[in-house]
């Protein structure tokens, strides 16, 4: 029985052994191959090559694509926008992060009334569409809108973080306010740039 259990252990030990080498034999060769291989000078009578140096670079600062600026606003004066016979005016704007309050009028500019007014707002940026608070476009129902008086109404959006990276990506959006009535139907584009 002694004799039984020394030669599995002797087994067990050698097998162990062998591993242990194995593993220091694969480390040492792969260690060596790793090493950079030390230069020789080339035989009397032969020349090498000089070396290539690398291409030269010009570094030299590249100027900006030309862009064409937001339309400028005296300090204050808020943004108005003629959209047939209305008058859209963005009153106050405020929020932070991805969510804003707009607050808007529309004024009636015409000497006659204007019924079953509604405003559709759609956003674009890098061509595609930015999902308002989650769909696809705002719809304002604004009834009667009487002549020469204006109608105000305050909005609220919000943008997903993939669609307000879109927006800080593309450096801004398109605007698209669209105005129908018993009037007719009226589109404007306004491109807002992030500064």
């Amino acid at each position: 029985m002694k004799m039984t259990i020394g030669i599995v252990l002797g087994i067990i030990c050698g097998i162990a052994v062998i591993i242990g080498g194995t593993i220091v034999a694969i480390n040492y060769i792969g260690s060596s191959l790793a090493q950079k291989p030390i230069a020789t000078p080339p035989p009397a009578g032969i020349t090498t090559p000089a070396p290539k140096p690398p291409p030269a670079t010009i570094t030299a600062p590249i100027a900006p694509a030309p862009t064409t600026p937001a339309p400028a606003l005296p300090p204050g004066a808020p943004p108005t926008m003629k959209v047939g016979i209305f008058e859209f005016t963005i009153k106050e704007m405020g929020g932070s992060g991805l969510s804003r309050t707009i607050t808007a009028q529309i004024t009636n500019t015409s000497t006659s009334d204007a019924n079953n007014v509604q405003v559709k707002m759609e956003v674009f940026s890098q061509q595609q569409r930015i999902m308002l608070s989650g769909q696809d476009y705002l719809m304002e129902d604004l009834g009667t809108v009487k002549a020469k008086t204006s109608v105000t109404r305050q909005i609220n959006i919000s943008l997903s973080l993939a669609d307000g990276m879109k927006v800080a990506q593309g450096g801004g959006a398109r605007f698209v306010l669209t105005v129908s009535s018993d009037k007719g139907t009226e589109t404007l584009n306004y491109d807002y740039k992030l500064q």
